[in-house]
């Protein structure tokens, strides 16, 4: 009877596990959950790159909303979580290291053989940051040096067990490849990077150069039109994940901020929806944010879960949990909340994206100063036909002065409540409130005695234009005034596939 016993519980246990190849190429048994890990912008740094402490280091990370000096702690406390999860796979959404060292790949491949060495999988695609990138440095006291970089034959090679095996089912016009990620689930692993158009002086070329935007290649676009068919076919559900969004995760992302959505995105959007594609995993604009977007005839829709950076805070991670029948996602997100190194990584970071907002307000200022330099002329020559006193800023530093003045404190609410997501679960009437009286005042500083038609027109007529983009960002909101106007919880919910 023992003897029945202890083979009912063998072949229990054995039904309960998924084998996975582990670095040596050897084949590991272990009990693993059916759920998948996805973390994103780890922007791992190797320990090494910092040859000595001093101003370079110090000055390149202190305006940095990222935690780069503790990145390698945060990856090795991601692997912690992972081995006592135990996910089916980890998938990681690009930007492993922080700007494409061959050291820090070393460094992120030792720790990803770590989990493949226990039985748990791990698949990668590369981010703008990763490969060919001609900001790779080291850090040397007060000077900086040109760190060894990789290129695309190298990238595969390196992460060979994590997707990109020489029996893989990849693309060969790109990095992307395909694979069946648990029984009936096929993930199809896309490659949106241009570093192929990059140029490195370290490698002989006249200038460096660096593109951080996003693209699918019409030849990419078409293999996984067929790969998603194929899997379709049999009866399979199909989910992507690359870099770069193809949705959009506030309104006018694609003319705000064109660098972190591929190019011609309602094309792409629409051509992987006709492939049988409803949820893409993303990254690259580290924020954790759900959002929902449809074809353009309005009859298919596609989910895009983009994961925040995991050494950003509010340090976050997601576990997907597929349905029996993969119908439908359970989403859930977790937190790196301390390290061995720093107990209170959460304050730690969180102090961090404050400073940060403050940076974000300056660069935003001179970008606003680069396009009306040369033009404020022309403003105060149709201001001056009201006949009202006019103090317009005269250089960037003036701008930058009533930026701050009056948007430093929203602009922090604004970038926290972005990070920490689920906005439409608070009342943030306030900060839209706090946004108009600080436009008010801003516009008051530079019309002063003027009457108040100049500032009223400006509230009346140009505000309301901006408004919606804040909501879309503060209330979460997408497509906001559209009848496709959506709000989607962006850390624990469950999706519901096609």
């Amino acid at each position: 009877m023992k003897r029945i016993l202890l083979i009912m519980a063998m072949a229990i246990a054995f039904t309960a596990t998924i084998t996975a190849r582990t670095t040596k190429g050897k084949a590991a048994t272990v009990q693993t959950t059916g759920t998948l890990m996805v973390m994103s912008d780890i922007h791992t740094m190797a320990p090494s790159l910092v040859k000595k402490t001093g101003s370079a280091f110090d000055n390149y990370e202190k305006n940095d909303m990222r935690m780069i000096a503790r990145s390698a702690e945060i990856l090795d406390a991601l692997v912690d979580k992972a081995l006592k999860l135990r996910p089916a796979a980890v998938l990681i959404a690009g930007d492993l290291t922080k700007d494409g060292e061959l050291e820090s790949h070393q460094y992120v491949v030792s720790k990803l053989n770590q989990l493949q060495a226990q039985g748990i999988r791990v698949l990668v695609v590369p981010g703008n940051h990763d490969i060919s990138n001609p900001n790779a440095k080291i850090f040397d006291g007060d000077k900086t040096l040109p760190a060894e970089t990789i290129d695309r034959d190298m990238f595969t090679h390196l992460y060979a067990d994590f997707g990109y095996a020489s029996d893989s089912n990849y693309d060969p016009n790109s990095l992307s490849y395909v694979t069946e990620v648990l029984p009936g689930l096929v993930l199809i692993a896309i490659d949106s990077n241009r570093d192929e158009e990059n140029l490195l002086k370290s490698r002989g070329d006249s200038i460096d150069s660096y593109h951080n935007g996003g693209r699918i290649k019409p030849e990419t676009m078409q293999w996984i039109a067929e790969q998603a068919a194929q899997a379709r076919a049999q009866g399979k559900q199909v989910i992507a994940m690359m870099h770069h969004h193809a949705v959009q995760h506030v309104d006018r992302e694609q003319s705000l901020l064109p660098n972190y959505i591929v190019a011609n995105a309602e094309k792409v959007r629409d051509q992987l929806m006709e492939a049988g594609i409803h949820l893409l995993l993303t990254g690259h604009l580290h924020v954790n944010d759900i959002a929902l977007n449809y074809n353009s005839a309005a009859t298919d829709s596609i989910y895009e879960i983009a994961t925040g950076s995991a050494i950003t805070y509010p340090f976050a991670y997601r576990l997907l949990s597929p349905s029996k029948d993969l119908k439908k996602i359970g989403v859930k997100t977790e937190y790196i909340t301390s390290t061995p190194l720093c107990k209170d990584l959460k304050e730690a970071g969180r102090k961090r994206l404050e400073h940060g907002a403050n940076a974000l307000a300056t660069m935003a200022a001179n970008r606003l100063w680069n396009r009306l330099d040369g033009k404020l002329g022309k403003v105060s020559g149709m201001l001056a036909l009201f006949e009202a006193p006019i103090k317009l800023p005269q250089t960037a530093q003036e701008l930058q002065a009533i930026t701050m003045k009056y948007f430093d404190k929203p602009l922090q609410q604004v970038v926290m409540e972005f990070a920490e997501a689920d906005e439409s679960s608070r009342d943030n009437t306030h900060i839209l409130n706090d946004f108009r009286t600080c436009f008010k005042g801003m516009i008051g500083d530079m019309l002063p005695d003027e009457g108040g038609y100049i500032s009223n027109f400006l509230l009346e007529e140009f505000y309301p234009k901006l408004e919606p983009l804040l909501k879309s960002v503060i209330e979460d909101r997408n497509q906001c005034g559209t009848s496709h106007e959506t709000v989607v919880r962006d850390l624990n919910t469950t999706l519901e596939l096609r």
